[in-house]
């Protein structure tokens, strides 16, 4: 209760959404403020814009801000991945934080900001049943002191009670950022962490109580049979501390205005750069054995019917599986910046990194040797005089490993104006995490505008090769239920991206290049294609144990983003089409995933008040969706149930009154009268039924 009241009194005091949690993202407010992010190894200021729109606002789901189809436990907060692949972004070291990747808070996620007034914004959302509520509030707080010295703080939690048995989520996050942008000095600091809490009921016990509900007895969606009854847990928490420091070497540049006065400009010619990133992980997976009817742990029957029998390799009186993850990385850099170099109009850079990772688990059991017939390998029959008061046969072995990375790397960049920037980039590991001294990672973005007549065009081309060792725990885990001992090969990732913007069905009343250049959504019709090509990749087979593939899988990608406007009517739609060649039992992917929007938007009402109205649709194809795995908290491979072909429509109400956002939303609204149930999203797991929510968000600037 006490970390609750204070999370929430962080979200009261400092107020939310500003950590860039959408993609594409502007660079200026109206507010007489700019923000940024610092990216990459050197922290690079990439501008990026605090969240404020209209259209989407109703979308209350982080997960849903970073890809158009999500698949997770069905309840908000709840562990997910996205069914695009190319939208699978790991954001952590921490192999277990990859089913939260989509809704966690990385230091590059953080906004600093520049403010001549401080500024201050509340949100809190509300929905669904009053006994199985959700419930949001958080929001963020940012003042200057002086005009280079700002400061701030940040706060999200999220309590959803879900509207199936034992299936509750709390996710919370918050920290401290403050940056001083100097002249010569520039510094940026942050310190955040993340939690997400949830109650495990491993699926219910026969999807026909969605699928074919009459046939079931038609239940209450709380009522439905699960697998865990509770006193089943996983709890995962996070902290991240970073620093960039940036010293500028350079000169005055005077420029004459005028007769009566001359303009200043500092001009960086080159600058010495320290990045430091500190990061602490914990997770800890609970189950509290209780006997049944027939004298089974009650948790046993989902392991048994998942294939995996009721072994226990560490405890027959109770489950506590908990591991430990920290990271720490150093960077020293020095540059030449291309504000200096007018010959080439490119900066160029160079750097030393060095990372020690950490990681802890339970090794073994010393298992008791008086007793050699009391245990046999990985499966550990209980006797009470053998057993300690856990029921454990020996002590459990914690072990730490560590490991370190050592490497160099450089930039090419030129992030200044409109045409042709490019960041050509290049690090390579001379000691990798397994001494294999074959670790690098290579690549080059570009972007560009070109002019057809009038019209103004985006292009931009992506491309990534990289070769990394596998994580220490896909190679070795124990833990109560699942464990596996393995050694992989290296991994290798290409990935070849393009981008077009098209002005075409373009009727917005704006169409300069400042807007194209920042990716304006306004844009009419844009063109992604990816292809990702992967080698020796890594995944969980149908056991939910790591294993290596062979094969050289490529998934191919087609997105198509149109928006159209006539009068006050926008139709705004969003469509992948992706194809992998990979063996189902690898990996299967939705071929057909689709985003529509169809709203009307007013123009300013008495000059204050902007109203939406609309309906938007999520839908993609039948696919063999991963199967999740409560011990481990990660999603795995099936090949025995396919999910989708469901359309899953929400009808909302936005408005905005100058500092005040507010939205009425009905989510699911085609369950009131559809006869079709098919609204599973993840074998075992469905989506909320019907339900209501609203919300609102205030900004305070004074």
């Amino acid at each position: 209760m006490m970390k609750k009241v204070v999370i929430l009194l962080i979200g009261l005091l400092s107020a939310a959404e500003a950590m860039g949690e959408g993609t594409d993202k502007v660079t200026t407010t109206q507010r007489s403020m700019y923000s940024w992010q610092a990216i990459g190894p050197l922290g690079t200021v990439t501008p990026a814009e605090v969240d404020t729109p209209l259209n989407g606002y109703n979308i209350t789901d982080p997960a849903l801000h970073r890809t158009i189809a999500f698949q997770s436990l069905g309840n908000a907060g709840s562990p997910g991945i996205s069914k695009i692949f190319s939208d699978r972004k790991s954001r952590s070291g921490f192999l277990f934080f990859e089913p939260y990747s989509l809704y966690y808070t990385a230091p590059e996620d953080i906004l600093y900001y520049n403010t001549k007034i401080p500024y201050a914004n509340i949100s809190y959302y509300n929905g669904g049943p009053t006994d199985r509520k959700q419930e949001h509030i958080g929001g963020v707080f940012s003042v200057n002191v002086t005009p280079t010295f700002n400061f701030g703080l940040y706060g999200k939690w999220q309590n959803n009670y879900g509207a199936y048995d034992e299936q509750s989520t709390r996710n919370y996050n918050g920290g401290l950022q403050g940056s001083y942008m100097g002249k010569h000095n520039n510094l940026m600091a942050n310190i955040s962490f993340n939690g997400y809490e949830n109650e495990e009921n491993g699926g219910f016990t026969d999807t026909r109580y969605i699928t074919k509900p009459k046939d079931m007895g038609d239940l209450d969606a709380y009522n439905i049979p699960t697998y865990f009854s509770g006193d089943v847990s996983s709890k995962l928490v996070n902290w991240n501390s970073y620093l960039n420091y940036k010293y500028n070497f350079g000169f005055t540049r005077r420029t004459q205005v005028n007769d009566d006065s001359i303009a200043e400009t500092f001009i960086p010619v080159s600058s010495i750069i320290y990045t430091f990133r500190n990061e602490s992980d914990y997770k800890r997976y609970e189950e509290d054995e209780i006997l049944n009817t027939t004298g089974r742990m009650a948790t046993d029957s989902f392991y048994i019917a998942k294939g995996l029998g009721a072994k226990h390799n560490l405890s027959n009186a109770a489950t506590n599986d908990s591991v430990h993850y920290w990271e720490m990385t150093h960077t020293a850099g020095l540059s030449l910046n291309e504000e200096f170099n007018t010959f080439g109009h490119f900066g160029i850079a160079g750097y030393l990194t060095y990372t020690q990772k950490e990681y802890g688990s339970t090794d073994h059991i010393d298992k008791y040797i008086e007793n050699p017939g009391l245990v046999s390998e990985r499966n550990v029959v209980l006797d009470p005089f053998g057993a300690d008061s856990l029921g454990r046969l020996g002590k459990s072995i914690w072990n730490n490993t560590t490991r370190t990375k050592m490497g160099f790397g450089a930039t090419i960049s030129k992030h200044h104006g409109e045409h042709l920037l490019f960041n050509f980039f290049g690090e390579y590991d001379f000691k990798d995490e397994k001494k294999t001294n074959t670790s690098y990672n290579a690549g080059a973005d570009i972007s560009t505008l070109f002019h057809i007549g009038r019209n103004t065009f985006l292009a931009k081309a992506h491309a990534s090769q990289k070769r990394f060792c596998p994580d220490y725990f896909e190679e070795h885990y124990l833990g109560n239920r699942i464990s596996w001992d393995k050694d992989f090969d290296n991994k290798t990732n290409t990935e070849l991206e393009g981008t077009i913007g098209v002005p075409s069905l373009y009727l917005y009343g704006k169409n300069d290049s400042s807007f194209i250049s920042k990716l304006a959504p306004e844009l009419g019709l844009v063109a992604k294609v990816n292809e990702s090509n992967l080698s020796n990749y890594i995944y969980l087979d149908k056991n939910s144990t790591p294993a290596q593939s062979s094969d050289n899988i490529s998934i191919s990608r087609l997105t198509l983003r149109e928006q159209l406007k006539i009068w006050y009517l926008h139709f705004d739609n969003e469509i992948t089409y992706q194809y992998t060649n990979a063996s189902e039992d690898v990996m299967d992917l939705p071929q057909v995933c689709l985003y529509s929007n169809l709203y009307l938007l007013t123009k300013p009402l008495f000059k204050v008040l902007i109203v939406q109205l609309g309906a938007d649709m999520r839908y993609n194809s039948k696919y063999y969706a991963p199967a999740y795995m409560p011990a481990t908290g990660l999603y795995y491979a099936q090949t025995e149930e396919k999910i989708g072909d469901y359309p899953y429509y929400d009808l909302y109400l936005n408005f905005h009154l100058k500092s005040f956002r507010v939205f009425l939303e009905y989510n699911h609204i085609n369950n009131v009268w559809s006869n079709t149930h098919n609204y599973l999203v993840t074998p075992g797991y469905a989506l909320d039924q019907d339900y209501f929510k609203f919300g609102l968000s205030v900004n305070f600037e004074n």
